[in-house]
């Protein structure tokens, strides 16, 4: 699987995560959160090969405080798998398309003639342009 890995959640265009490495996806994505579908039901890696995030039981050994915890709920954790299907380029490329027209509406026309690694990092740029600005107590689209 080829990285950076792209979730579309059940929100649709607003609700995409991408995730620079497999191991951002493990350490961001918890158990319950992948349990109750927050990341849909697959998401793509960079050649829009599907992905699945899936909740396993932990191998780790909890401490003390972890056993205390673990008679409520067993040590789960995060697993990324590829699923064994053909590439959905033009799937993925849909929803990161969905996502720029929500930041950059301007850029649609381009980004649809863009290749799939570029229009990945167009995507993210345009987030992190837009998390900059609210740092900054700017906000896009407000007189």
């Amino acid at each position: 699987m080829r990285e950076p890995l792209v979730f579309l959640g059940p929100g649709g265009a607003w609700d995409l995560n991408i995730f620079e490495t497999t191991g951002d996806a493990l350490s961001c994505a918890e158990p319950p959160d992948v349990l109750a579908g927050e990341y849909g039901d697959h998401g793509w890696d960079a050649d829009g090969k599907p992905v699945v995030l899936v909740v396993k039981s932990s191998p780790k050994r909890p401490g003390l405080i972890g056993k205390l915890l673990g008679l409520l709920q067993p040590a789960l954790e995060v697993e990324v798998q590829e699923l064994d299907l053909p590439l959905e380029p033009g799937r993925v490329r849909k929803a990161l398309i969905g996502r720029l027209a929500g930041l950059e509406p301007d850029l649609v026309a381009v980004a649809e003639s863009m290749g799939l690694d570029d229009l990945i990092a167009l995507v993210c740029r345009a987030i992190q342009d837009r998390i900059d600005c609210i740092r900054n107590g700017e906000y896009p689209g407000r007189a």
